[in-house]
């Protein structure tokens, strides 16, 4: 039900402050197959000086030819706005079960690190659906839980505005904070992201048009630029809310992960993250619901109970869908509409077999005196 609020609201315009720069077939088909030589990196970086920030949703966890790792890293160093993405991966840490996984995490090389002005892991989870509706916006440090390490999309953010990660914060267990911006997460450090639309939907250009200055500079000017894979032989592509049912038909294909960060990124900027309500709200709802629907259904008879039942679900869906849209809350929506049906089923047949009991009596007492026929009547009535 969540997904559906998504695609009836249907996409929506993200804006021009984030652009991505994806590495496509056509890229691929100008500058041959990944991965390219890191001068070339450092070649769109120059093309980029005048981006707000750029961010790599690339690895460089290994050193390359020094020649071309020189040139990257002198880029990065003279650019002095650049994120760099890595990636954690996690081990089984051996017989004991307590322990838990190992986290390891694959840095950048050093030379890229001292010139790059933030980094953040690119990971993002998954529901078990396999569906990306969380992003993990930052999590502590295993030695200094007091100190954060910020997401891909965080760190762009905290460089794109000044910030760095230091700035990141817990006022309570269910919020981070960056300067005045709040964010609503869970014990995981997961929060609802905002989604704009399908794939294709934030401004999009490709690698190699930028990099030969086949894309007007005014339109990267002063842009938050996210780099990173956008060719489905990759296979950096997950699923959202808008990419759910019959993806060809809906016109939803997957979406790239670079565009899903710029998602995570857009929500950070915007503050429009979601917030589910808590359990004692949705209890709450529960019983609302069940009172409403036995009152109004309540000695109502069948078509009508059934016409109360109907405003109800178009009352119930309305406000649930007001909430996420208007105020970015998530209410459920399934357990009322299904308690709904249940209880004018319930008061239904209770309806039923009353009526029916007392047919039964009126029959016993009226049959010894009066013609079938006319205890039939009386029975109708």
């Amino acid at each position: 039900v969540y997904d559906t609020w998504f695609r009836l609201s249907g996409a929506k315009d993200p804006g021009d402050q984030i652009v991505i720069i994806g590495m496509g077939e056509k890229s691929i088909s100008e500058l041959g197959p990944l991965a390219w030589p890191r001068s070339t990196h450092a070649a769109l970086l120059e093309q980029l000086r005048e981006a707000r920030a750029v961010a790599f949703d690339v690895d460089f966890d290994i050193p390359g030819q020094p020649d071309e790792d020189r040139a990257l890293a002198q880029a990065i160093y003279d650019h002095g706005r650049v994120v760099l993405g890595y990636a954690l991966t996690f081990e089984a840490a051996g017989d004991n079960p307590e322990q838990g996984p190992s986290m390891n995490i694959k840095m950048p090389v050093e030379d890229f690190l001292i010139g790059a002005a933030g980094v953040g892991y690119i990971n993002m989870p998954a529901d078990p659906d396999n569906v990306v509706r969380h992003t993990t916006v930052a999590f502590p440090l295993p030695d200094f839980p007091e100190q954060f390490m910020p997401s891909f999309h965080l760190a762009t953010a905290l460089v794109a505005n000044g910030l760095d990660p230091e700035a990141i914060s817990q006022p309570n267990p269910k919020q981070l904070q960056i300067n005045n911006k709040l964010i609503p997460v869970d014990a995981q450090y997961q929060a609802l992201s905002d989604f704009w639309g399908p794939a294709g939907t934030f401004p999009t250009y490709e690698y190699s048009d930028v990099l030969f200055g086949r894309v007007d500079p005014a339109l990267l000017r002063d842009r938050i630029c996210l780099i990173g894979p956008t060719s489905v032989l990759e296979h950096d592509y997950q699923q959202t809310p808008y990419t759910r049912g019959n993806l060809v038909l809906d016109n939803a294909l997957p979406t790239p992960g670079v565009e899903i960060h710029a998602s995570c990124l857009q929500t950070f900027l915007e503050g429009c993250y979601f917030q589910r309500v808590t359990t004692g709200t949705n209890l709450l709802f529960l019983l609302l619901v069940w009172l409403i629907t036995t009152v109004l259904t309540l000695r109502r008879g069948p078509w009508a109970g059934l016409a109360v039942v109907s405003i109800m679900i178009v009352a119930i869906g309305g406000l649930v869908y007001g909430l996420w849209l208007y105020k970015h809350l998530w209410l459920n929506c399934a357990a009322p509409l299904a308690l709904t049906i249940a209880t004018y089923t319930a008061v239904t047949a209770e309806s039923y077999l009353a009526a029916e009991m007392e047919r039964r009596k009126t029959r016993a007492l009226f049959g010894r005196y009066v013609s079938p026929a006319v205890v039939e009547e009386l029975t109708n009535h």
